[in-house]
Parts: C-alpha cells; sequence; structure tokens
C-alpha cells in the first residue's frame, strides 16, 4: 500500500463512526502550491498512474496568465500549454488531435480592434492546433467558450466559442421609453467548430439586440439523450432575458431558464434518472436573508430538485460543480464553493476551533465581512439524502479563499473510490472522499 493510502487510511480511521467533523487544508491528502482557480483532471499523460491536471497559473487571484500541464504525483510542471500578458478564458473540450489526450480551447476576450483568433492547443505538449477568425471586429468572438465532445461523429472532440459582441463594462446605457438597454446594435451569436479543422458545424444568433448573448457560455452533460453534450448561454446579467439551453448537436433551443440566472453549471445525474441535471446558481436575493443560493433542475423535465444555499449570505463569487457520485452510493454528488465565506477575525472575535466543531454546528456559522480576505470553504452534498457529507473550511483569520473550484479525480488513496481537489487563493489540495450516509 502506498504511503499516501496509508496515511488516507489513518485520517478515515481518526473520524468518529457516528456524525461528521469538518476538515481543514492539514487534513489533506497532498497539497500543490501554486494553483488556484480552475483546475480540470485530463487523463494520466505521463503514464505515471495517477491523473495530471490543466491548471491556471500566475498573475493575481482570479486572474491567471498561464495554463500549465500539472503532476498530481509530484506537483511539477510538465508542460506550459498558454501563455498571455492578458485575461483569456479556456476549456478541456476532448482529444481533437487523435493523440489519446484531451485538448484545450483558449480564447481571448479583448475589445480588440481587429479580430482575435480563437486557439486550440495540444493538451500534451501545447502545440497549436487550429487557429479560428470569424466575425467583425468589435463581435468579440472567443469571448467565450466550451468543450462539448465530438458533435458531429468524426472521433475529434468539437468546442463552441461565443461573440457576445460587446463588452459590459464599457457599453453606454441607453432607456427606450421602457427600460433600459445596452448600447450594441447587435445580437451576439455562438458558433461549434469542427476540432479537426475548425469548420463551423452550426450558428446561433441571440433573440434580441444589445444584451450581450454568449457573454457566458457552460458545457452541460447529455440533457435530451441524444448522446451530445448540450450547452447553456446566458445573456450579460443586468439583461432581462433568461438563459438558453441549446442542443449540442445542432444548436436548436431547448429550454429557457428563467431570468437573473448569473451562471449554469453541469449539475451531473442527481435523480438517478440517467440524464444529465443543471444547477442555475449565483442569485443574490435579499443578503439580509440569506437568499443567495442555487437551484439544482432536473436536465429532462427541468423541474426543480433542490436548492442549495450558500455559507455566506455576502457571497458574489459562491458555485457548484457537478461531483458524480464521491461517496459510493450509487448516485451523483454535488459540490458547493465559496471562497468569500469568512470565519476571521476582522471584527476582533477570536478565531474559531473547527476541530471542536462537528460539521452540523459548522455549517451553521455565519460569514461576517472581511477586509483582510476570506478563509473560504467547500461543501459537498449527497444528491441521495440531500444532506452535507464533507465540509472543508480555510483556516479561520486566513486568507486562503478556499473553494474557488472543486474536481474530482481518479483515486489517490487507494481505498477505490474517487477523490476531490479544492482549490484556494494559492494552493490546491486533494481529500479523501466522504462516506454515504446510511
Amino acid at each position: 500500500m502506498s504511503s499516501w493510502a496509508c496515511l488516507a487510511g489513518a485520517l478515515l480511521a481518526a473520524l468518529p463512526q457516528h456524525g461528521r467533523v469538518p476538515r481543514t487544508p492539514e487534513d489533506a491528502l497532498l497539497r500543490i502550491p501554486g494553483l488556484y482557480g480552475r483546475v480540470v483532471p485530463v487523463g494520466d499523460v505521463d503514464g505515471d498512474g495517477l491523473v495530471e491536471v490543466v491548471a491556471e497559473r500566475g498573475g493575481e487571484r482570479r486572474s491567471a496568465r498561464r495554463l500549465e500541464l500539472v503532476s498530481l504525483a509530484s506537483g511539477e510542471v510538465l508542460e506550459r500549454l498558454w501563455a498571455s500578458t492578458g485575461r483569456f478564458v479556456w476549456d478541456v473540450i476532448g482529444d481533437a488531435d487523435g493523440d489519446g489526450v484531451d485538448d484545450v480551447v483558449v480564447g481571448e476576450p479583448a475589445d480588440a480592434p481587429v479580430a482575435v483568433p480563437v486557439v486550440l492547443v495540444s493538451g500534451h505538449d501545447g502545440a497549436v492546433l487550429q487557429r479560428v477568425v470569424d466575425g467583425a471586429a468589435g463581435e468579440r468572438f472567443g469571448a467565450t467558450v466550451a468543450g462539448l465532445g465530438d458533435v458531429d461523429g468524426d472521433g475529434r472532440a468539437d468546442f463552441a466559442v461565443g461573440a457576445p459582441a460587446f463588452d459590459p463594462w464599457r457599453q453606454r446605457p441607453l432607456f427606450d421609453g421602457r427600460r433600459i438597454r445596452l448600447a450594441s446594435a447587435r445580437r451576439g451569436w455562438v458558433s461549434c467548430r469542427s476540432g479537426a479543422d475548425g469548420s463551423e458545424l452550426w450558428r446561433r444568433e441571440g433573440e434580441v439586440y444589445g444584451h450581450g448573448f454568449a457573454l457566458e457560455l457552460a458545457a452541460l452533460g447529455d440533457l435530451d439523450g441524444d448522446g451530445t453534450r448540450d450547452l447553456a448561454a446566458l445573456y450579460d446579467g443586468r439583461s432581462e432575458e433568461p438563459a438558453v439551453l441549446l442542443s449540442g448537436a445542432d444548436g436548436t433551443l431547448l429550454r429557457k431558464l428563467h431570468h437573473g440566472s448569473r451562471h449554469v453549471r453541469p449539475a451531473g445525474d442527481v435523480d438517478g434518472d440517467g440524464l444529465a441535471d443543471v444547477a442555475v446558481g449565483g442569485d443574490l436575493g435579499d443578503p439580509f436573508f440569506g437568499s443567495v443560493h442555487v437551484d439544482v433542475y432536473s436536465g429532462a423535465r427541468l423541474e426543480p430538485l433542490l436548492t442549495l444555499r450558500f455559507p455566506s449570505v455576502f457571497s458574489e463569487s459562491g458555485r457548484v460543480f457537478g461531483l458524480g457520485d464521491v461517496d459510493g452510493d450509487g448516485v451523483g454528488d454535488l459540490g458547493v464553493g465559496d471562497p468569500d465565506f469568512d470565519l476571521g477575525d476582522a471584527d476582533g472575535r477570536q478565531p474559531l476551533d473547527l476541530a471542536r466543531m462537528s460539521l452540523v454546528d459548522a455549517l451553521v456559522l455565519q460569514s461576517g465581512p472581511s477586509y483582510r480576505g476570506t478563509c473560504g470553504c467547500a461543501l459537498v452534498y449527497s444528491g441521495r439524502t440531500r444532506r452535507p457529507v464533507l465540509g472543508v473550511f480555510g483556516a479561520p483569520g486566513s486568507t486562503a479563499g478556499l473553494g474557488a473550484h472543486m474536481a474530482a479525480i481518479p483515486d489517490v488513496d487507494g481505498d477505490g473510490r474517487r477523490d476531490l481537489l479544492i482549490t484556494s487563493a494559492g494552493t490546491a489540495y486533494v481529500f479523501a472522499s466522504p462516506l454515504a450516509d446510511p
């Protein structure tokens, strides 16, 4: 048995058999410095038996400057896949060049005077596979990207690119007599591109002008059962237009979501019907009553399944992650990350001692506004029982910002179940998966 497996066994044995305790970064099986923000597992690239990840590195918190292929076995950088002096967006799309390694699409959403190409790079060594340019200057082709897997059946992974046609931070609002509209006279559009040669497979335009259609894209699971991943496309957050769910196969409209959807994310199969479900999160209602929450809907019927509230009622960066079945009960589970959660001593309070608390006690703690940074937290909810089965909290009083991203990864500790990768403001942590509730 590996040393990691021995350590994991000792940690699990230390947990009480009845009831759960909150965990902290000190309980991690493995830590990798320098990782923060989004981290996506891509399989065993170097043949060492452990998964590698594509991770955001460099720059400041929430503003990465490069993408790197990182080994979970050693924490070493295997390849630099992309570097930029400005902000960029990216997604892992699957294998586009047939070498057995997932590849990455990168877009740069700058409001440039000329059209900026979207670049497809090899996940193996960062080699440029394609440069795709479309649209006129100012349409911001490449402001958003999303991997869709193999859409056209040629065995190569394909991807979607958004062109929202305006920058919401620079547009001048106009009043048309009824409501405020943004000054752009374009509708925005999303285009699905072949991973083999960059050719367009389908295109869909927004239904209204000036509201930044496709300002956010998110690849979902298969909602309609046709074997292809589907897509969520959102308008600008200040728009009254609803988010839409599109068929990944041909771009046809599947459903419209309610107005106010700030984020749409894949939730995995929470209700066990064999189809992917959808998490709609980040709705900020009245913060005094703690209405920052995420709603999970059945992908097949778009019926509400459950509502999860973020630990911090002040959070504007809470997010939800479909983790698959990490507790071993046969039903998909959900992760909630809230890097804005804070248990610090900014108002003179003494930091709390989480080691003396139960998870139930920890979950009722209230976050206070912090002026020194936030410790953050990450929770895992059972899709079967809808109850929390794991809670990881940044050290009270720290600026860890835990919960920036969560992902399920192949087994690290040798217990036969997938483990959890959770990132903070500067470090990624691997935790043993929780056990299912009886």
